[in-house]
């Protein structure tokens, strides 16, 4: 197999001269192949130690962060349910998205308090915020969810009555005894 490494125009009507081929041998692929090989193994154990670091450093909201992604996971099968069972409508890489994306905020956010609060020395307070967020991340969520699954259950039912109960429960009758979500709630409908 020849491979051409370089040309040189001479003539406006195109003609190539000054051609040089080189005969590349299978010793040559092997070595490239084995090239290839090494660096892919190199970049494989690189992120394999950024995520095996960044997972120790934040070991101590591991919790947190595996609440969070059984809460949003819930929330996703959740809302494509209802989505195409009840409301009929096909799937949706937007609303996939979305979720995706706000999902990412808030592990992002969980993450720069921690990092945030242990740099100034003051761990405690970093993991008393990030359970706050995480409470409060579980709140909204779960409201949303029991909202969801409402939808799904036939309204006869047994499940759909605890549902729909402890939905009343989580949407009406816990905001009062939870201070400032009360006016808040009241002032996101206005």
């Amino acid at each position: 197999m020849f491979v051409i490494l370089k040309a040189v125009l001479l003539s406006q009507v195109g003609r190539l001269t000054n051609i040089i081929l080189v005969k590349v041998t299978k010793a040559d692929k092997y070595n490239n192949y084995l090239l290839r090989k090494r660096t892919m193994e190199y970049f494989k154990n690189l992120i394999v130690g950024l995520i095996t670091g960044i997972a120790a450093y934040l070991n101590p909201i591991s919790g947190e962060i595996k609440s969070l992604i059984a809460v949003f996971a819930l929330n996703f099968l959740c809302g494509l349910l209802t989505a195409l069972l009840i409301n009929h409508e096909s799937f949706s890489f937007k609303k996939a998205w979305k979720c995706v994306c706000e999902a990412t905020i808030f592990f992002m956010l969980v993450c720069c308090i921690y990092f945030i609060g242990e740099h100034k020395g003051n761990p405690e307070g970093a993991l008393q915020c990030v359970s706050f967020i995480t409470y409060s991340v579980f709140y909204f969520y779960g409201v949303n969810i029991l909202r969801n699954i409402k939808a799904l259950l036939p309204n006869t039912s047994i499940g759909f009555k605890v549902v729909a109960f402890l939905h009343y429960v989580l949407s009406v009758e816990f905001i009062k005894n939870i201070p400032y979500l009360t006016n808040y709630l009241k002032g996101e409908t206005k």
